[in-house]
């Protein structure tokens, strides 16, 4: 299994066609609306209990998601983290990320 931990970068930015790359994977843009880099982000962190991805415990964030006592999902609550940090995905995780005000091309009305 691979212990490898990614990092990914957003920029808010509209340009489908940025101007500089960096070496380690992530782009990078010039933008002229930095309202991303003021804000924070959701982030959902999706993780097997002691790294052993065949445990029937899920972590949420560090906290084991357990069905509440009327068998209702729990509430599931995010860590917050500023929008100009990247984004670290463990090995062996999912990660949920919400970005509020973020500019997707591929989001953007026609």
């Amino acid at each position: 299994m691979s212990k490898s931990t990614f990092n990914f970068s957003l920029v808010n930015d509209m340009n489908l066609y940025p101007e500089e790359y960096t070496t380690e994977g992530s782009v990078q843009t010039t933008s002229t609306n930095n309202s991303i880099d003021k804000q924070m982000r959701e982030e959902y962190h999706l993780t097997p209990k002691d790294g052993n991805i065949q445990s029937d415990v899920v972590l949420l964030n560090g906290t084991p998601l357990k069905l509440t006592e009327s068998l209702d999902i729990p509430e599931l609550k995010p860590v917050m983290i500023s929008s100009s940090s990247p984004i670290k995905v463990g090995p062996q995780s999912i990660v949920f990320v919400n970005v509020k005000g973020f500019k997707a091309p591929a989001c953007a009305a026609s």
